[in-house]
């Protein structure tokens, strides 16, 4: 019996030593969102791509924010068509994680009607989002507008894109603009003057054949953006022309003097053989196809192309992660004395949904807030972790640990980076991958400086039913036409000045009225409201 007894108090004892090391092991921090260990259960995809590993809690980051909140998750990570998988889920209304990433505006929206999902507009605020909250409070994006559909209901959690990286701009020859004694133009007429230039100078890739390319991009529209620009455009990837004027009247910049004046514009270097003669049929493959070749003086394309498409070149091979295409401003003109840069304003990929069912709902909007905007996530999302990733240097400031071998700094597979849910990505984190290319960061830091910023006139928000079905009504005529007469154009299958009126009036006829009717109510119930 007393041996017993003895055993007993021994493991008791045990026990107790056990959870006090164990209790030591996890001494909690300012960071916990529950004193308690708690799981919750996340579905999402695999990622956007393999430099976004599928999250594990075997990855360094979703191990640290485990640590760091008390929160451990169970995943489920669908391989192949997640959307398949989430529509039957919503369907049954059951099965649903904790936490459901929901891309589709249409299912996320019926997921809420339909009493699936938590309405996060009643926990939004200082609670249970402090960190947004905070984040967005002096940022020139409106999250909390963006996030709320028009009956007041936010079904979901986004990320966003910081407004001033990785915009198109032109992409410049380093070692033809060399041989050709030019500087980078700031100007739409040295812009000109410079593709002339380039033309007149024959042989500069060294083949033996007249095959030099002035100007060319794997995208027309991009094409049409960047140098609307210097006509007073203001879009971005071929994406909203509907702007207001001082009134709040919303108007169609495809019908107006700008857009045919970049029109003109871009007829002239077509037509004399300063753009790419396959322009309106071009893609990346074939973009990176001729700038492999050494075939393209400028490029209009992402800035953040340059470091990857100068490596690219039959340059690279000496030197991979040198300069061999620097990065321009936008340009000014006697039609817009400003160097003007686009940016978007609207959500990034799909949203973070919280089960109405979950048992554990605060915690779980809590934990995306977090994961979302929290300066220790941020922190480890953009630079990984100190002493490994980086270190600190005498003024307290962050310095990447670069690659011993030299290659470029990636922190992506450790889970960092564009994790596969929704995430703010940030200045530093678009940068910090080149951040051992000094030209590069230089020639992006000295872009920002110079351009004027324009924002879209009509926010992304989300639409009403009547917005939709009122734009849907002529969206896809209008922008087939639009498309169209855009190329012929440019390569002269039509005369602008000739047929200018006769395009305007059948964008009408397909219905612009429908469209600038949907974009003046989104406005007016949005900016106008203000």
């Amino acid at each position: 019996m007393k041996k017993t007894l003895s055993l007993l108090l021994a493991l008791v004892l045990a026990a107790s030593l056990l959870a006090a090391a164990s209790a030591e092991a996890a001494e909690p921090k300012d960071t916990w969102l529950c004193d308690e260990k708690t799981t919750l259960t996340v579905m999402c995809d695999e990622g956007a791509s393999n430099t976004m590993p599928p999250p594990t809690n075997d990855l360094p980051f979703w191990a640290w924010l485990e640590e760091a909140t008390n929160v451990h998750v169970e995943w489920e990570v669908i391989p192949g068509d997640y959307n398949e998988v989430l529509s039957a889920r919503l369907s049954a209304g059951e099965d649903l994680a904790d936490v459901t990433v929901i891309g589709d505006s249409t299912m996320l929206r019926n997921a809420g009607n339909n009493g699936l999902i938590l309405d996060l507009a009643d926990y939004y605020g200082e609670e249970y989002t402090p960190n947004l909250v905070a984040y967005f409070a002096n940022d020139p994006m409106d999250y909390q507008t963006l996030i709320t559909t028009p009956e007041g209901n936010i079904w979901g959690l986004y990320g966003t894109i910081n407004p001033s990286e990785n915009r198109i701009t032109a992409l410049y020859n380093h070692e033809w603009m060399e041989k050709i004694g030019a500087a980078i133009p700031t100007t739409l007429d040295e812009f000109y003057d410079l593709l002339v230039k380039i033309k007149e100078a024959g042989d500069l890739n060294g083949n033996g054949e007249a095959d030099e390319i002035p100007l060319s991009s794997a995208s027309t529209s991009n094409v049409v953006d960047w140098i609307g620009t210097a006509f007073n455009m203001h879009t971005y990837e071929g994406g909203n022309y509907f702007i207001a004027d001082e009134e709040g009247k919303i108007f169609d910049q495809r019908l107006t003097e700008e857009q045919k004046n970049t029109f003109l514009f871009i007829h002239k270097l077509f037509e004399e053989g300063l753009l790419d003669s396959e322009i309106c049929e071009m893609g990346y493959t074939e973009m990176s196809q001729k700038n492999a070749a050494d075939r393209v003086g400028v490029m209009i394309m992402y800035s953040s192309f340059s470091p990857a498409y100068g490596a690219m070149t039959v340059y690279g091979a000496d030197d991979p992660l040198g300069e061999h295409l620097s990065v321009g401003p936008s340009l000014k003109s006697e039609y817009n004395g400003q160097q003007a840069l686009m940016y978007r304003n609207e959500n990034l990929g799909g949203a973070a949904a919280v089960s109405a069912d979950s048992k554990n709902k605060e915690l779980a909007i809590r934990w995306l807030d977090f994961l979302i905007a929290s300066e220790p996530a941020l922190t480890t999302r953009c630079w990984g972790f100190e002493g490994e990733t980086f270190e600190d240097d005498a003024e307290g400031k962050k310095v990447l640990i670069q690659p011993a071998d030299g290659g470029k700094w990636n922190i992506n597979p450790l889970g960092c980076g564009q994790i596969p849910l929704p995430h703010l990505q940030t200045d530093e984190q678009l940068q910090n991958p080149d951040s051992n290319l000094p030209w590069y960061i230089d020639q992006c830091n000295e872009l920002k400086a110079v351009c004027t910023w324009y924002g879209p006139d009509v926010p992304d928000v989300q639409w009403t039913d009547a917005e939709e079905e009122l734009n849907s009504m002529s969206s896809t005529d209008v922008k087939t036409y639009w498309k169209e007469m855009r190329n012929k154009f440019i390569k002269g299958d039509e005369d602008i000045e000739a047929v200018w009126d006769t395009y305007v009036e059948t964008m009408w006829k397909l219905g612009e009225q429908n469209l600038i009717d949907s974009y003046q109510s989104v406005y007016d119930r949005t900016v106008g409201a203000k």
